[in-house]
């Protein structure tokens, strides 16, 4: 299988930018970037509270996930691991920034050419903001493009949330992603008890 060219996608197109969103950042710029400049710019510190907040560990926590004592070492881990995995077209990730530059989240594609499948997180101060909604409809519409013009020219992607999320399950749908199945106690919570997965596609 041919992993996808993740060279061109080093920004979105800007020509209509999303009026919630000042641009989505790949977050591959991790690459060779030093723990100060990650510090500089907010990356760590807004990681580790979004990924320490009580919402955030109940729906995305389990094990070798989030966690209520998630670290700044986690934080740069993760932003090397998914520098890692951009430039072996892996995982391709990017940072979902408000006007002056705060980190709101991030959102990326897992198996890009295999599984297509779409993650996310957003920091507290970001929700039921249409943040999600308004970074989901950009990658998707970035994915789905073909690569002659730029996109990712993947022909299908997915997406799932843990039932009882009403929030993702919100912003999923409010894209037009279309229900494909359940996979029963399939997604682990944040307090060990298993919940079904719902699964959608596009």
């Amino acid at each position: 299988m041919t992993v996808p060219d993740l060279s061109p996608h080093a920004t979105f197109d800007l020509t209509r930018p999303d009026p919630k969103l000042r641009d989505l950042l790949p977050a591959k710029i991790a690459i060779n970037v030093s723990a100060r400049m990650l510090e500089r710019h907010g990356f760590v510190a807004r990681v580790v509270e979004a990924c320490r907040d009580p919402q955030s560990v109940h729906w995305l926590g389990g094990p070798g996930r989030i966690r209520p004592d998630y670290s700044r070492q986690d934080a740069r881990g993760y932003a090397v691991a998914l520098a890692a995995g951009a430039a072996e077209g892996t995982w391709v990730g990017w940072a979902i920034r408000s006007a002056d530059g705060t980190v709101l989240g991030m959102i990326d594609i897992q198996g890009p050419g295999q599984r297509n499948l779409i993650g996310y997180w957003v920091h507290p101060d970001a929700r039921r903001r249409g943040i999600v909604t308004a970074a989901l409809r950009r990658v998707v519409r970035h994915a789905l493009t073909p690569r002659e013009a730029n996109g990712m020219g993947l022909h299908r992607v997915t997406i799932a949330h843990a039932r009882g999320n009403e929030g993702s399950r919100r912003a999923i749908e409010a894209v037009g992603f279309h229900p494909v199945g359940t996979l029963r106690l399939a997604e682990e919570l944040g307090d060990g008890s298993l919940v079904d997965l719902q699964q959608y596609d596009l």
